[in-house]
């Protein structure tokens, strides 16, 4: 059979075919969110040439991660503004090699500026990192407790035809970080860097 979380359920469970639903398959599986996708419904019998829009809109209709059929996001282009949010001044992206420009310690206010006024799509991931929802999520349930994450990342230049934002690393800092590390290390449990110590806790995805 298929499996997306390269399960063998015919010997864990006794029966074949018992795929749980698709937004917990996809967060637990190891493999890329497409090819995730792709054998879920392989498992359904679904061709692998049949595009499963419909499909996948019955069986997770509230799904946090975006099908991969689904409509391209609209970004914003006054990347002016957008640079004012994360870097506090305008870029000159002429300057700028390969029309790429790293940031970090970026915080969830501003990260949430980007989202609300469309510079950053939620559903956004880069490589095997956690969506921009799934991140800014962690972090804002961390912050009630006392923690404070700082995301980074790299913007890219607004001619680009991929013209976005990204996050591939966060971290904290602080004397508070006792009770964040479990869940910490689930969050980051794909990640390329993992620290984690008792003062300092970061996570990055190559």
């Amino acid at each position: 059979m298929y499996c997306p979380m390269q399960l063998d359920c015919q010997v864990m469970t006794g029966v074949i075919h018992n795929c749980p639903n698709l937004s917990e398959c996809l967060r637990n599986s190891p493999l890329r969110r497409v090819d995730a996708l792709r054998l879920y419904f392989q498992n359904l019998g679904v061709q692998p040439e049949s595009s499963p829009d419909s499909l996948y809109a019955d069986l997770c209709p509230s799904a946090t991660l975006a099908s991969p059929y689904a409509p391209a996001f609209s970004y914003n282009r006054d990347s002016p503004t957008r640079d004012r949010i994360l870097f506090g001044c305008e870029i000159d992206w002429e300057r700028q090699p390969g029309g790429i420009k790293r940031f970090e310690g970026v915080s969830l206010s501003q990260l949430q500026q980007l989202v609300d006024g469309g510079f950053a799509n939620p559903q956004e991931r880069h490589n095997f990192a956690p969506s921009i929802a799934a991140v800014m999520e962690f972090v804002r349930t961390q912050a009630h407790c006392g923690v404070a994450f700082t995301f980074e990342g790299y913007a890219i230049h607004p001619w680009r035809d991929d013209y976005r934002v990204s996050i591939d690393g966060i971290s904290a800092r602080g004397d508070c970080l006792s009770g964040a590390m479990v869940a910490f290390r689930e969050l980051a449990r794909h990640a390329d860097e993992l620290t984690i110590e008792s003062d300092y806790l970061r996570a990055w995805w190559d």
